[in-house]
């Protein structure tokens, strides 16, 4: 293990299993158990449907402040031109809106907030925490705390029409929707049981187990659905004791590929799906940045380079 690596701070959910306090203590790297991932890997039909990045594209990210709060930044897909979004607040968990207008994102731990990508016109429109536009923008899944436990929720984006889709079974959070909009993958985990990734439908029917982090004595969490329609490999982090990026597809085996390693972790695929943004802590560094890996070659690039703790990057999409 090399003692310059940490894992970001995670949150912390009521209820869930003893081994999540300790996400950010070990970080290590290790062999894939299982090979490339045999169902859905390279559709044909998504690669026809990829578009060409948009002009102007950019990573939306949180920084945190010297007084404790935390911002939303954005930057080019390369690192450049940083900007700040928010200010004065502790600000998480962003996601663009589909035409890239818009950015929605936690507040303060549990208000849910959206504004205009240059920072203007903010406006809260509910209560929540890991907030996600839908593919066709119409509505946003989100997480809750519901009798001290999380569940996820679903609202139109003005933040009517708010619907529960999972119940108290376990502790749920970090929704994804899938290209199509027709399922959600999330993060969940039962009384005493590891972490591991679900899907179910939209409407919160036919809920499904796809990883068994549990045979590795891990906790798996922050699932990211492939935007290419016809794509089901899911982006997901992998914690004690792996610390890893891994793909899984959400009809597939079980089977899995890890794309990084030592402590890489908050996925976020990139419009086209040849890269996903993710956080890790460069080899001495003094916190953690944001960096992208090439899908297919595994390359790494690191995209920030301040010693501030850059974290949760969010592709616009």
């Amino acid at each position: 293990m090399r003692p310059t690596i940490r894992v970001p701070a995670l949150r912390s959910i009521p209820g869930a299993p003893a081994a999540l306090a300790a996400l950010t203590a070990i970080a290590a790297a290790c062999s894939d158990p299982a090979g490339p991932i045999t169902a859905g890997a390279h559709p044909t039909a998504a690669a026809a449907a990829r578009a060409p990045a948009p002009t102007g594209e950019r990573i939306a990210f949180v920084r945190p402040r010297a007084d404790g709060s935390s911002a939303i930044m954005t930057m080019n897909t390369d690192g450049t031109d940083i900007r700040t979004v928010t200010k004065g607040h502790t600000d998480g968990s962003p996601s663009w809106s589909p035409d890239f207008t818009r950015i929605v994102f936690e507040r303060d731990a549990f208000q849910i907030v959206t504004v205009s990508a240059n920072g203007r016109k903010p406006r809260v429109i509910g209560t929540g925490f890991d907030p996600v536009y839908s593919p066709d923008g119409e509505k946003i899944a989100f997480a809750r705390l519901v009798a001290n436990r999380a569940s996820i929720f679903v609202m139109n984006v003005n933040g009517t029409a708010v619907r529960r889709l999972t119940d108290a079974e376990r502790n749920d959070n970090r929704p994804t929707w899938s290209a199509d909009g027709q399922r959600i993958a999330f993060a969940g985990a039962g009384e005493g049981t590891a972490r591991e990734i679900y899907v179910m439908n939209a409407d919160g029917t036919g809920v499904r187990q796809v990883t068994n982090c549990a045979a590795e004595g891990a906790n798996c969490g922050e699932p990211d659905w492939s935007p290419i329609p016809g794509d089901d490999r899911v982006a997901y982090s992998v914690f004690v004791p792996l610390g890893q990026l891994r793909l899984i597809d959400a009809d597939g085996d079980g089977s899995f590929v890890t794309l990084a390693r030592e402590a890489a972790s908050q996925a976020s695929w990139s419009r086209d799906g040849q890269e996903i943004a993710f956080t890790k802590t460069a080899l001495g560094a003094a916190g953690t940045d944001v960096f992208a890996v090439n899908v297919a070659t595994k390359q790494i690039r690191r995209l920030t380079t301040d010693a501030s703790h850059n974290r949760e990057p969010a592709w616009s999409r």
